[in-house]
């Protein structure tokens, strides 16, 4: 058949004398494959669900198709399934999908595996009279935060989502402030710092 559809075929025989005889039989043609999507590419650092989505299909399958370690598919012939690995890496799932009459599809998505936190420096101990520049770092880090812990007054910070950023503070005093850093799979770590803010009245 040239078009997808339901045809009913028709045979009919006839013999010496005209006697004829006819039996029909239907059928659907369909040479279209299912829809299939395996969900967008993201960071994990624990288990997690995967939402595909698939259309018009009869068989599902998860597998793996690349990555440092072992991947556990919690319902490999679903569109949804939760997924683990016991490696840090990037991965490659494959979801592979089939209809009753054999037409196929697959998609990927890369999902990195991810259970180590970021480095953190908060930088070194100090004690100031006035404005100063706090030099922490944070490697791997996607989201970084300064927060005061502890201190007699206000501090206020220059840039507190920066690994270096200006602090000061307006009362004298022994102070512990906070650099914290998250990455995309969600793992986190912090760091503290001791400032000493020995003469407020030239803080700038």
């Amino acid at each position: 058949c040239d078009t997808e559809g339901a045809y009913t075929l028709q045979l009919t025989v006839t013999d010496e004398a005209g006697n004829s005889n006819s039996d029909s039989l239907s059928f659907t043609w369909d040479t279209t494959a299912p829809t299939v999507d395996a969900g967008a590419d993201a960071s994990h650092n624990a288990q997690f669900t995967q939402n595909g989505s698939v259309g018009d299909a009869t068989t599902i399958t998860w597998s793996q198709q690349s990555g440092p370690g072992t991947v556990s598919f919690g319902t490999a012939n679903a569109a949804s399934t939760t997924v683990q690995m016991d490696t840090d890496g990037v991965y490659v799932l494959l979801l592979s999908v089939s209809d009753a009459l054999g037409n196929s599809n697959s998609a990927t998505v890369t999902i990195t595996w991810d259970t180590t936190a970021p480095t953190v420096s908060a930088g070194a101990d100090g004690a100031y009279n006035a404005q100063f520049t706090q030099n922490g770092s944070a490697g791997d880090a996607t989201t970084i935060s300064w927060t005061k812990i502890s201190g007699p007054g206000n501090v206020a910070f220059g840039s507190p989502s920066a690994a270096s950023t200006t602090v000061s503070m307006d009362t004298e005093g022994s102070y512990v402030i906070q650099i914290s850093g998250s990455d995309a799979a969600g793992n986190s770590r912090s760091e503290e710092h001791t400032s000493e803010l020995q003469s407020p009245d030239h803080l700038v």
